[in-house]
């Protein structure tokens, strides 16, 4: 989700389950299928997710500043070292639906 962007309905007790502080950063497991449908490849680590259904509590975000202008990949892995450094929990989640 983007920076002040509203919750869906429901959506805050379904990501509640692993929220323990402002510090935990929640992202989304994604499977990549084949044509055929068998998984290909399990993008599982914060620097490859989609920005879609990331949860960054607002506090930590001011603290730590916005990602870079760099591409995605790296501006994300920026942005991790210094949540890391002020105390960020990253949790991967899987099967939880955003949209």
């Amino acid at each position: 989700m983007m920076e002040g962007a509203r919750m869906p309905r429901g959506l805050e007790k379904r990501y509640g389950t692993w929220i323990r502080t402002d510090r935990d950063v929640l992202f989304p497991i994604t499977v990549i299928y084949d044509l055929e449908g068998r998984p290909m490849k399990i993008l599982g680590n914060f620097e490859e997710c989609t920005l879609n259904g990331v949860l960054i509590h607002s506090r930590l975000f001011g603290e730590v500043g916005e990602f870079s202008e760099n591409p995605i990949p790296i501006s994300k892995s920026f942005w991790a070292v210094g949540a890391l450094e002020r105390g960020a929990v990253f949790k991967a989640i899987l099967g939880v639906k955003i949209i």
